[in-house]
């Protein structure tokens, strides 16, 4: 084995998945820390609860380091969480709301033929001007409600995380139809969304519903990055000197990990480096 590298000297998933393997803890780190931001923003879309997306996160971390040797193409890494990341999600969910599988599985939106638009991966639509952060979250919110569950989930990981229908219909498990329906009638009701919120005086400069959505989540994305950012520079600065104490979230998983791996207790790992919320019952 090559000599374990600092988490920031990585260049591949490759490398990072290979040491991890082998239980070294920068590789974790790396592997966290080039991941989180994105898939913390999609689980909170999933599940529109800030609490319940860092509870399906941590839930998907730690599947994902459990599974690290069912991983067939070690690039696709971020590809891969994406989908523990929805599945951890929809079963969250599915309990949250008290719903039998089936209710999920197979919904009343039956029969459309799925039509790929060209306006909805258009990247040029975008606002003529920029909208404040009132506005974002004002427009976003909106369109996002006009969305039932399984639609949102099917329009993020479609439109968002870049699966094709058949990995969405293994993901949920339900027939890859069922997808192309739920994507159709998703959009149809962002359309009807924006229709209704531009009567009302909202201004979507003329774009059309799904571009704009997404155009939004990428503007969110970018700030919620951008503070987390800022947010873990003034934490590294505040923990330097402070020893474990102090370390940071990402190394509390990687430690976790490696308790999992040598005391073999899943559960004593967790609530010993990074102690789980208890949910109210």
């Amino acid at each position: 084995m090559a000599t374990p590298k600092a988490a920031g000297k990585y260049q591949t998933y490759t490398e990072a998945v290979a040491d991890a393997m082998f239980g070294v803890q920068a590789a974790f780190t790396y592997l966290y820390e080039s991941t989180y931001r994105d898939k913390l923003y999609i689980a909170q879309k999933y599940m529109r609860n800030e609490t319940d997306a860092q509870d399906v996160l941590q839930e998907a971390y730690l599947k994902a380091w459990q599974n690290l040797y069912c991983l067939q193409d070690a690039e696709k890494f971020p590809n891969w969480l994406s989908a523990i990341v929805a599945s951890t999600a929809l079963n969250a969910l599915k309990k949250k709301k008290d719903l039998p599988f089936s209710a999920f599985d197979h919904p009343t939106e039956e029969g459309d033929t799925f039509e790929f638009e060209e306006e909805d991966w258009r990247t040029e639509y975008q606002p003529e001007h920029a909208y404040t952060d009132k506005e974002t979250a004002e427009l976003l919110n909106g369109l996002m409600d006009a969305l039932s569950d399984e639609q949102r989930f099917c329009v993020l990981m479609y439109y968002v995380e870049e699966h094709s229908v058949r990995e969405i219909a293994q993901i949920i498990g339900c027939p890859e139809n069922t997808v192309k329906s739920r994507l159709n009638y998703g959009r149809k009701n962002l359309k009807a969304k924006a229709e209704e919120m531009e009567r009302k005086g909202y201004r979507l400069y003329g774009i059309a519903a799904l571009p704009l959505l997404l155009w939004l989540m990428r503007t969110e994305a970018r700030a919620a990055s951008d503070s987390i950012s800022s947010a873990h520079t003034a934490a590294g600065a505040a923990r330097a000197g402070a020893g474990a104490g102090g370390m940071s979230t990402s190394v509390r998983i990687a430690l976790a990990v490696l308790a999992v791996a040598v005391l073999g207790g899943a559960g004593f790992a967790v609530s010993k480096f990074f102690p789980l919320r208890r949910r109210k019952r």
